[in-house]
């Protein structure tokens, strides 16, 4: 999964499970979940709409990994997962986030991302 430079955030899993979030609100089509790509945030992402996506993900039981490069998209991954942490509060669902740093590669590029693994406590 990668950006388009649009506000996108996309978890795929094995089986056609897809959630994309777009700026003009939420799509989502499960028929399995076995296995999940990170939800890619960028500096453009909104994030009530990735906590969203985050938080839809843990619902479904599974844990989540957030992916940010850059300075603006670790601000935005921040505030989303902060968000996500109160709306599954209201669930009594409290969330645990652990950073840690990641290689990936981006149009033939190598590049570090700050990336954040969120589950339930």
């Amino acid at each position: 999964t990668s950006f388009d430079g649009g506000i996108s955030a996309v978890a795929q899993w094995e089986h056609s499970f897809k959630l994309s979030i777009y700026n003009n609100g939420m799509f989502a089509r499960m028929k399995g979940a076995l296995h999940m790509d990170p939800v890619k945030v960028s500096s453009r992402s909104v994030p009530k709409a990735v906590a969203g996506a985050i938080a839809a993900i843990i619902r479904e039981g599974n844990s989540v990994e957030v992916q940010a490069v850059g300075a603006g998209a670790v601000n935005q991954a921040v505030k989303a997962i902060a968000i996500a942490c109160v709306y599954m509060k209201e669930e009594d669902i409290e969330l645990v986030s652990m950073p840690y740093f990641s290689g990936i590669d981006i149009n033939g590029e190598e590049r570090t991302a700050i990336c954040f693994k969120v589950d339930k406590r």
